[in-house]
C-alpha cells in the first residue's frame, strides 16, 4: 500500500472498532517479520503462497482469537 503498512492500517482500524479480528498475510518469510518486529505471538499471520484449507483454518483461527494483536 502506498500510504500506510498492513500493521499501521489495522491499528487505525482498531482504534474505530476495538473488536476487530485480523489476518496478516505477507510474501516476506517469518524470520524477515519477526526481525522487523511485525510478527509477534499472538498476531494471526498466513505466508503466501497457500492453500484453500490453510487459509479457511487461519480465518477460523482469526475470529477465535483474542489477541490484541498490535496494540502492545
Amino acid at each position: 500500500m502506498p500510504e500506510m503498512n498492513g500493521k499501521e492500517l489495522y491499528t487505525k482500524i482498531h482504534n474505530l472498532y476495538p473488536h476487530i479480528r485480523a489476518l496478516f498475510m505477507s510474501g516476506y518469510s517469518d524470520d524477515i517479520l519477526s526481525k522487523e518486529g511485525i510478527l509477534k505471538e499472538g498476531i494471526n499471520y498466513i505466508s503466501k503462497p497457500f492453500q484453500v484449507k490453510t487459509l479457511e483454518s487461519k480465518i477460523m483461527e482469526a475470529l477465535i482469537s483474542t489477541s490484541k494483536c498490535c496494540n502492545d
